[in-house]
C-alpha cells in the first residue's frame, strides 16, 4: 500500500464518499415523496369524512321530514306556500358548519318531492355541496292542495 500525503484521500474512500451522499439523496428524495403522499391522503380524507357526515345530514332531515313531528309539519306546510326554505333545527356543531336548505322541487296531490342541499360555510372545504332528493307523502289535511 502506497504512503498518501496529509490531506489527500485515496480513491476507494473518495468512492464511499460519493456512495453515502448519494444514499442521503435517495434516502431524502423517498422522504420527501413519501411526506406529499401523507399529506394528499390526509387532505382527501378530510373532505371524504365531510361528504360523509354531509351525506349523513341531508339523510337525517329527510328522515324527520317524513316522520311528520310537529316542527316538521309546521315547514312542510311552508313549504308548500314557499318554493325556499332553510332548516335550523340542528345540533350546535352541524349549526356552525352547515347551511341546510329545502327545496320544493314538485307538489302533486299526495306527495311533495323536495330536494335538500348542505352547503359548507367553513373555508377549508370550499365548493363542498350535497344535494339529497327525495319524495314525502302528504297527511291529509295538512299543506294545501
Amino acid at each position: 500500500m502506497k504512503k498518501m500525503g496529509k490531506g489527500r484521500i485515496n480513491l476507494s474512500q473518495a468512492f464511499i464518499l460519493m456512495e453515502v451522499l448519494a444514499g442521503l439523496f435517495l434516502l431524502g428524495l423517498l422522504g420527501l415523496v413519501g411526506l406529499s403522499i401523507l399529506t394528499s391522503s390526509y387532505s382527501h380524507f378530510n373532505r371524504i369524512r365531510l361528504l360523509t357526515e354531509m351525506n349523513y345530514l341531508a339523510e337525517s332531515v329527510y328522515e324527520r321530514m317524513s316522520s311528520q313531528d310537529p316542527y316538521c309539519k309546521e315547514l312542510l306546510d311552508e313549504l308548500s306556500y314557499r318554493d325556499e326554505l332553510i332548516y335550523l333545527d340542528l345540533d350546535g356543531e352541524f349549526l356552525d358548519k352547515y347551511e341546510v336548505r329545502i327545496l320544493k322541487v314538485r307538489e302533486e296531490d299526495k306527495l311533495m318531492e323536495v330536494s335538500i342541499i348542505i352547503k359548507y360555510l367553513d373555508g377549508e372545504g370550499e365548493g363542498l355541496d350535497v344535494e339529497f332528493k327525495g319524495s314525502i307523502l302528504k297527511e291529509e289535511g295538512l299543506y294545501h292542495y
